[in-house]
């Protein structure tokens, strides 16, 4: 028999072999779509096989022996799964090529439509076998267009067996998958992939969670990491999933659709040695998103001696034993940190009865420079009280809010404006 016109020209894209598309699929084949890819597992299949760099779970398109192409003899599975494979040499061929995989797929399924149906109990077992394809599943919803509702065969010496299938008390059918290690279910109509070493079934998207996770602080720039796992070995969900200013400066936000599993949340600062309070919300899909608790007053808690505040903002604080200057010796401090984005005039003024003392310095607490030797004061503010007036370059800044005499200890304000 020839077979010239089925033995398609197939396109080249940059003197590369690819396949042609296959043929659209007739209206009763959405059957397909229905068990595989509406529930999501095709999809969760491939997650739970994992290794995506070298496993294939891939649907409609062809598999062929080699290059020379016989539309007669190429077949498009409704469900392909092969391990230890090249799936960007599937993606650049348009489909499953043995020779260049060097191996058949491991398992191949098709789900039942009545203009299909007599060709996958017919020709395509002999095509697969042909191909070397250890195991071909057939499913069909309602057992009419097969003549059974699940069957399962595994090729022994270039031909196929059929697997055991056995009934559950529920009225469920089921065979082992020994490609896949997982049981195969017919229940209630429905195409389960059911991991014995669970005893569940796979995830499918009814199990998919749309999470919402909240960072709120007026203490410091917020930012928020979303990992798999746990906290010191999980791996990032993906690279999109941290989050900076996404509800506006300094808060973060993850609005992210996850599959079951164990995530932790990491949830820290922009910025190096940025303290203070925050209040963190989870939610998920239908939950209302609870407020977050309104953060506590931006003065550093006792024993926490920096600190970082915005603009225009006004600290009341305490000076205490624990907090000591850097540069007064015997005297107490706090230490607070801000940034400007443009060059701007900053006035800062520290109020106390006791006889109050400010720096100010590059970068941040503890660790920065003087700005310059002026920029320290004593009275300037009348009284007790200092002021810094200053106009500042864009940048880090550290404010130093300490006392004169040595081991003043009493309360005082803070006030910072960016003019």
């Amino acid at each position: 028999m020839t077979t010239s016109d089925t033995t398609a020209k197939h396109p080249k894209t940059g003197g590369r072999f690819r396949l042609p598309d296959p043929p659209q699929r007739e209206p009763d084949e959405m059957t397909q779509y229905d068990h595989l890819f509406k529930t999501g597992n095709s999809r969760y299949l491939a997650l739970h096989q994992g290794n995506p760099e070298s496993t294939l779970v891939e649907a409609d398109r062809w598999i062929v022996a080699d290059p020379s192409f016989n539309k007669s003899r190429a077949r498009s599975p409704d469900l392909l799964v092969a391990f230890g494979v090249d799936p960007d040499a599937y993606g650049l061929s348009n489909g499953y090529v043995v020779s260049e995989q060097g191996k058949p797929p491991d398992f191949v399924l098709e789900v039942a439509s009545e203009s299909t149906a007599e060709i996958d109990v017919g020709e395509k077992r002999w095509d697969y076998a042909g191909l070397g394809i250890p195991e071909y599943w057939r499913f069909d919803e309602t057992g009419e267009h097969y003549g059974e509702k699940l069957a399962g065969e595994r090729l022994v010496d270039g031909e196929y067996v059929e697997l055991p299938i056995g009934k559950l008390p529920d009225g469920s059918l089921q065979g082992y998958s020994l490609a896949l290690d997982l049981n195969i279910r017919w229940q209630s109509g429905e195409l389960v992939f059911w991991d014995p070493a669970t005893e569940r079934p796979i995830a499918t998207l009814e199990d998919e969670s749309e999470v919402t996770i909240t960072l709120d602080s007026k203490a410091g720039d917020s930012y928020l990491y979303l990992r798999e796992g746990y906290v010191e070995f999980g791996e990032a969900v993906n690279d999109h999933v941290a989050d900076d200013d996404s509800l506006g400066w300094p808060d973060a936000q993850v609005r992210e659709r996850l599959v079951p599993g164990t995530y932790t949340i990491e949830a820290t600062t922009y910025k190096p040695y940025q303290s203070g309070s925050f209040a963190l919300s989870l939610s998920r899909l239908g939950e209302e998103t609870p407020a977050p608790p309104t953060p506590t007053p931006t003065a550093p808690p006792v024993a926490t001696c920096e600190d970082t505040v915005g603009g225009d903002v006004q600290v009341n604080g305490e000076w205490i034993s624990e907090c000591e200057s850097e540069e007064r010796q015997g005297s107490y401090a706090r230490y607070y940190t801000f940034e400007i984005a443009e060059e701007s005039e900053v006035a800062i003024t520290l109020e106390a009865r006791a006889d109050a003392y400010l720096y100010l310095r590059e970068g941040y607490a503890r660790v920065g420079t003087a700005v310059n030797d002026s920029e320290n004061d004593d009275d300037a503010g009348g009284g007790t009280n200092a002021q810094i007036v200053q106009t500042l370059e864009p940048g880090v800044y550290t404010i130093e809010a300490t006392t004169y005499e040595v081991g003043g200890s009493d309360s005082f304000t803070l006030r910072l404006e960016i003019r």
